[in-house]
């Protein structure tokens, strides 16, 4: 049995809430009517997100809970370049804080020129609550040996999610140009920092 606070098991959790979110919705009910399709960037025929129990987001939602994510990404690099043993590891880590803390500069310079300020959704709220659970958990007793391993197991599950969320919730919802430009650079960044994350986490891995 793992223990609550293991690295498998924050990875754990990572995945828990995938699928709370329906990661494997996309594709599941081939009954839907054409006219309720909609293509994503990898051309791919998803129905829109009302239509799968995803939440209805505004331009306002949208752009808080890319701030919620930046924020996390931004809070948990910070731990990580207090804790981690690991160079790699540190480095990633002020990876993150650096273009995360960029990322949502530049998103509040382009609101305030589009006039738009974000609002909070149920979505942007439990994001919130699962990157401080997150914290908490990399905070308590997992040991300096385990901490390394332990964020970037959750680096990969968080990025992962976050390119789902992009592709299948947000990203297919936005109303305005302008973000949507802004939107698919981000889901670059986010692409870059997983293919970074995934070789880190995999020379950390103990051997099967």
């Amino acid at each position: 049995m793992l223990n609550k606070n293991s690295p498998r098991h924050i990875s754990g959790l990572l995945l828990l809430s995938l699928v709370v979110l329906g990661i494997s919705a996309c594709g599941e009910d081939n009954n839907n009517n054409d006219n309720n399709n909609t293509t994503n960037n990898n051309e791919t025929q998803c129905p829109v997100a009302a239509d799968i129990g995803f939440p209805t987001l505004s331009d306002e939602e949208i752009v808080q809970v890319v701030m919620t994510v930046n924020m996390g990404e931004i809070q948990q690099g910070q731990l990580a370049q207090q804790q981690a043993t690991n160079t790699e590891v540190r480095q990633f880590a002020d990876q993150m804080v650096q273009e995360h803390t960029t990322a949502n500069q530049e998103l509040q310079a382009r609101l305030q020129t589009l006039g738009i300020t974000p609002r909070e959704s149920p979505l942007s709220q439990q994001l919130a609550a699962e990157s401080n659970q997150i914290l908490t958990i990399l905070r308590s007793d997992v040991g300096s040996a385990a901490f390394d391993l332990a964020y970037m197991d959750v680096q990969v599950s968080l990025h992962a999610k976050t390119l789902f969320l992009m592709d299948k919730v947000l990203q297919p919802q936005i109303q305005r140009a302008e973000l949507r430009e802004f939107a698919r650079m981000g889901r670059g960044m986010v692409q870059e920092h997983l293919n970074t994350a995934v070789p880190i986490q995999q020379d950390l891995s103990p051997s099967p």
